[in-house]
């Protein structure tokens, strides 16, 4: 036990991965899942924020400046402290494919099913797949 809170195991803080384990790691993601590691190592956004980004809930400028997203729920919310996560040019350009959610979740299944769809060319857009050719 050390100097923090009696009763309490202090703990040793948690180290990001490193960018290069990450950049290692994408190629072998799903395209939906690697836009959402991709968004959080450019905002540095945490998993639940992504995961509860709305497209409706980004204040995007017209000039093409910084967006800004702020989540509903966050880790200080209890503290009462308010969080806003900027949006550059880079993230702007990943998610910009998946922004026609409105008020749905930004990365969703009907999202990764469009991503999924569009890279087999559409075969099963309409939830019919191609016949087997004999």
């Amino acid at each position: 036990m050390g100097g923090g809170t009696p009763g309490v195991r202090d703990t040793e803080p948690v180290k990001p991965v490193p960018v290069e384990t990450v950049e290692a790691v994408l190629p072998h993601l799903q395209p939906v899942t690697r836009a959402m590691v991709r968004v959080q190592m450019l905002t540095e956004m945490r998993p639940g924020e992504v995961c509860q980004l709305r497209a409706a809930a980004i204040e995007r400028t017209a000039d093409g400046g910084v967006w800004v997203f702020r989540p509903q729920q966050h880790k200080t919310q209890h503290h009462g402290h308010a969080r806003a996560v900027a949006i550059g040019p880079q993230a702007q350009e990943v998610l910009r494919s998946y922004l026609d959610a409105g008020e749905a979740y930004v990365f969703s299944a009907q999202a990764a099913e469009r991503v999924r769809n569009a890279e087999l060319g559409g075969s099963e857009a309409e939830g019919k797949p191609e016949a087997a050719e004999a």
